[in-house]
């Protein structure tokens, strides 16, 4: 006769499945569950984990559409995760009732009960709980900890010809905010409350301010709008920005008063920002298009800016500072800020960071890196993607400090 607990123990298999699935749609279509938000992401940023091995097969069944995965590859992933955890559970109910028929309930011998041997499936229930312990506490302080672990990160660096009204020039850099399914609102919100505690003359962002849904720009834009920089805030595209709508990024961002550089230039000054350069005080900041998604313009981006005018690029991926040297020689800058890679979002001791989302793998993962043609700094970013886990990889906002050159007294 068939045990009727094992038999409802297989309904776990597509109520896990649907359960998953729900976890991703709600997170996606961002709606507020309230005080259960922060839970639902946490969940969310778990389910997206542990379905992570079956991507491939929704995939392969839902190719991504310029990049974007559907419903279908949601579903068939989720699906995928619920057969395999809630068979796994079924698994774990048939192990359970074989054990019970065959070394006993309660391995007590005597005559008073005494314990004189621990019961074998007791003991096997201890050993997998010590062995899944810990692999459930790295598990959740990945995904749901060190992901809200923000910190700032403080840069000092000198700009050959840098004016010396503008010694001293403090940027903040934020990045890769990817409001969506992984990161809340209010994460972002405590990045912005930190960079405008560092009191910055000029912030700076360098794309991918959403994540697999376009609901996320007008809240992101919202967000950002809060962003105080004395002498403003200016702003590229990334590819995830491009890949859910870079007209509707560029109008929400240009509404909220973030002045757009992709493929442009503006000119800070001791007095702000100016379109034109005003001739010995100026400081050009240049934008590129994203490296995968849009057209980079380095020239375009340097529009009458004159050769002895110092200049900043923004450049979403860190790529751009490999290939201007050969392809646009003439294009010089004196620093770059870009994001992208999220500094791996993983590194391993003594192995470091084996996934970064760029041709030249860990060198341009995060921090000041010495390019072929001039030094770039690279945030880690606020928030993630792909997957939502972080280990060992802070995320952050920058904060850079301009100096003049110096020279030597000896």
């Amino acid at each position: 006769m068939t045990n009727p607990k094992v038999t409802w123990t297989w309904l776990l298999i597509p109520a896990v499945g649907l359960a998953l699935y729900l976890l991703h749609a709600q997170s996606m279509a961002l709606c507020s569950w309230g005080p259960l938000d922060p839970i639902v992401r946490g969940l969310t940023r778990i389910a997206d984990v542990a379905t992570l091995p079956f991507k491939i097969p929704g995939i392969a069944l839902f190719p991504p559409v310029d990049h974007h995965y559907g419903t279908g590859f949601h579903l068939v992933r989720c699906s995928f995760g619920g057969v395999f955890y809630g068979g796994l559970v079924a698994l774990a109910a048939l192990v359970r009732a074989r054990a019970r028929g065959v070394w006993g309930a309660t391995g007590r011998d005597d005559a008073e009960g005494k314990i004189v041997r621990p019961s074998r499936r007791r003991v096997l229930a201890l050993g997998t709980a010590a062995l899944a312990s810990p692999v459930a506490g790295l598990g959740y302080w990945s995904t749901c900890v060190a992901p809200r672990r923000l910190v700032v990160r403080r840069f000092e660096t000198v700009i050959p010809g840098l004016p010396a009204a503008l010694d001293g020039l403090r940027i903040a850099h934020l990045t890769d905010t990817h409001l969506g399914p992984y990161i809340s609102a209010g994460h972002i919100r405590r990045a912005v409350e930190m960079a405008n505690g560092e009191h910055p003359q000029l912030v700076v962002l360098t794309g991918d301010y959403v994540h697999r849904t376009p609901a996320a720009i007008e809240p992101c834009a919202d967000l950002l709008g809060e962003l105080r920089g004395e002498h403003g805030v200016v702003a590229v595209l990334g590819n995830h920005d491009h890949w859910e709508g870079a007209q509707e990024s560029n109008a929400h961002l240009e509404r909220v008063g973030i002045r757009m550089l992709d493929n442009d230039r503006v000119f800070v000054t001791p007095d702000g920002l100016a379109d034109e350069e005003l001739s010995g005080i100026s400081l050009a900041i240049c934008g590129v298009g994203d490296l995968w998604e849009d057209e980079v313009l380095p020239r375009q981006s340097l529009r009458q800016v004159s050769a002895d005018c110092p200049r900043i690029l923004l450049s979403h991926n860190p790529d751009v500072a490999e290939t201007f040297p050969q392809q646009a020689p003439d294009c010089v800058f004196q620093l770059q800020l870009s994001g992208h890679t999220h500094g791996g979002q993983v590194s391993f001791p003594g192995i470091g960071t084996p996934l970064v989302p760029s041709a030249y793998r860990s060198r341009y993962a995060q921090g000041l890196v010495e390019g072929p043609g001039w030094p770039v700094i690279v945030s880690a970013g606020v928030g993630m993607a792909v997957t939502p886990v972080r280990w060992r990889v802070r995320p952050d906002v920058g904060l850079i400090v301009l100096r003049s050159q110096r020279v030597s007294s000896g």
